[in-house]
């Protein structure tokens, strides 16, 4: 009988050893490897997308036209991107391995006469994200302004208006990319809504900076000619929200502080029963009134208080040495939960 000579312990922890070592060797390469595939398909995936918001750029006039200049940025979201079909809502991100998230956007600025792409995947903080129901106006100082036969407008970006321009008053070259500066003489911009009744309540929304303390008030987003209200910074440093009330027969104010030359987003709301003024998403004064806001017979104006002279003339009065980022006009109060919201995303478009 004959026997099949095995391996010895000693042979055996040999082979262990030569196998551990190619392990050791190999897999850092294949783990590479794996990586740079991984690596490869991300970047085909933006590549992807930003073919695609380059050519929704190119079929829309209007967006292609606003990144005439240099250090144009705008916010260009998924969901727009899909909803024109320029993607698709079963595109998969290879890192999370799911389809695309519509809260996306890409972020899009002009350098050097090229556009540069960036991909934010999580969440998006362009304009579609902001608060819609009940937007009457909505005016963004990333939006360039067109200009048509030597006058110029902001658009307004909400649907929900026949107000679609806002000219722009006296302004020589107040708009700079980032947003659009006031030189707290006879700059302003006419938002419209002359006599309108605010039946279901009113809120008024700005990303402003002060940029001068002055010795009168500066009144840089409403109407107060006869009636109305709005915002206005007052020569004490004080930030104020008012609305003229029919039952009162006068304004009805609540107020607080600010520190000029700092960015801000400033809220004020009224439901019918309460006014407040918000800072940064946090109520800073209130009161308890029940009353009707009544109509001004001119217009809505950003950078002061828009009046009509004698001979029909426009022009404004306390006028608001101030930059702005962002103005909204709503047709009710926003909530708590809504105001947060806003200026959450002020943060991160702005980068107040």
């Amino acid at each position: 009988m004959s026997y099949k000579k095995g391996f010895t312990l000693v042979e055996l922890l040999g082979v262990f050893v030569i196998l551990s070592i190619i392990v050791l060797v190999t897999f850092p390469y294949a783990t590479g490897l794996l990586r740079n595939t991984k690596d490869s398909e991300y970047k085909r995936f933006e590549k992807n997308l930003f073919l695609a918001t380059e050519a929704y750029i190119e079929s829309n006039s209007e967006i292609y036209n606003q990144f005439s200049e240099n250090g144009t940025i705008d916010y260009i979201s998924i969901s727009d991107l899909i909803e024109n079909q320029f993607l698709s809502a079963k595109m998969t991100n290879p890192k999370t391995k799911t389809e695309i998230n519509e809260n996306g956007c890409i972020k899009v600025t002009k350098n050097n006469d090229e556009l540069e792409y960036e991909y934010i995947p999580e969440e998006d903080f362009g304009l579609s994200q902001y608060t819609t129901e009940s937007l009457l106006s909505l005016y963004d100082s990333y939006k360039q302004p067109i200009t048509t036969n030597g006058t110029s407008y902001l658009k307004n970006l909400s649907t929900l208006s026949d107000e679609t321009m806002a000219q722009l008053r006296g302004f020589d070259n107040g708009w700079n990319k980032e947003y659009l500066s006031f030189d707290g003489v006879d700059d302003n911009v006419e938002v419209g809504y002359k006599n309108r009744e605010f039946s279901n309540g009113i809120t008024f929304e700005i990303v402003v900076k002060i940029n001068e303390i002055k010795t009168t008030s500066q009144e840089f987003f409403g109407n107060w000619e006869g009636a109305g209200g709005g915002l206005g910074y007052n020569k004490s440093g004080g930030i104020y929200f008012n609305l003229y009330l029919v039952s009162k027969k006068g304004y009805e104010t609540v107020k607080t502080t600010i520190s000029p030359n700092v960015w801000y987003t400033i809220t004020g709301t009224y439901d019918g029963s309460n006014m407040k003024i918000y800072v940064n998403g946090v109520s800073k004064d209130s009161i308890s009134i029940s009353d009707t806001i009544k109509a001004s017979p001119v217009s809505i104006a950003i950078g002061g208080n828009p009046t009509v002279d004698s001979s029909g003339n426009y022009k404004v009065t306390n006028p608001g040495n101030i930059d702005m980022k962002r103005a909204a006009l709503y047709s009710r109060a926003l909530t708590q939960l809504e105001i947060t919201k806003n200026y959450n995303l002020d943060k991160k478009r702005y980068g107040i």
